[in-house]
């Protein structure tokens, strides 16, 4: 029992060195999976103290293991989804799809890492809801890792009347990207490009990215780039456009 206890003290040590260490790092799983280890490895020492301690006593440990072995057998069968999980967090923490704050979808789920275990994997919503995926889930589904864009998108198209003139569009093009390529918040390569005759608007795209720096900042970011496009087709004299049908009657013939 005294060499049980002190290896769990041990135990208990490397666990302490461990976290000190990863304090250290940038990725947060290995926060997550240090007392998971320590845990399993407690029970391993427990597990090996108890078997010593009945065979200090007496007891026939090997007849004791064979029944352990085919009931943990039996037990294993009817738990298959507890194995399933089990080694799905074990892929987890080996790939490293993600890591403890991240803002993944997975499995038509979406929210931020808040939990890796050792069954399941929990996520914060946008609503503030916690969703509990099983790991067996995570290990065969697609995982898309929002927390490791390098930066956010903004894409949007912006639709004029068709009585907009062709220096117009030429104008508002190259104003629109003389905009981003003054803007230290946009990154290089922007696109600006009349791309569609639509149906009832002359179509402009205006492609661009922005250091990822959080969601409230890429809200804002977009606001104002869309406030200053806004501003530059007014002063170009460019009207939106919006849904709409022209019909056209013709006039029959007066001869009977």
């Amino acid at each position: 029992m005294a060499i049980m206890v002190v290896f769990l003290r041990v135990v208990d040590v490397i666990t302490d060195l461990a976290v000190a260490r990863a304090e250290k790092t940038e990725t947060k799983m290995d926060d997550q999976l240090i007392p998971l280890a320590s845990r399993a490895l407690k029970v391993v020492v427990w597990a090996l103290g108890l078997l010593s301690i009945l065979d200090n006593l007496g007891v026939d440990v090997t007849s004791l293991l064979a029944g352990v072995t085919i009931s943990g057998l039996a037990v294993a069968l009817a738990a298959k989804d507890t194995v399933e999980n089990l080694f799905g967090s074990m892929m987890i923490f080996i790939d490293r799809p993600f890591q403890i704050g991240d803002y993944i979808v997975v499995g038509g789920n979406e929210g931020t890492v808040e939990e890796v275990g050792f069954r399941s994997t929990r996520l914060r919503t946008v609503l503030g809801t916690l969703v509990t995926i099983p790991n067996a889930s995570i290990a065969t589904a697609r995982v898309d890792n929002w927390g490791l864009r390098k930066a956010r998108r903004i894409r949007f198209t912006v639709g004029f009347t068709y009585d907009a003139q062709r220096d117009q569009i030429d104008a508002f093009c190259d104003r629109v990207s003389a905009l981003f390529a003054a803007d230290e918040r946009i990154n290089d390569g922007h696109e600006v490009r009349f791309t569609n005759f639509g149906d009832s608007a002359i179509e402009v795209m205006i492609h661009a990215f922005s250091p990822d720096a959080g969601w409230s900042t890429e809200l804002a970011v977009n606001h104002d780039i869309r406030m200053k496009v806004w501003a530059i087709a007014d002063e170009l004299g460019l009207n939106f456009a919006f849904p709409s049908q022209s019909i056209y009657i013709e006039s029959g013939s007066d001869d009977a």
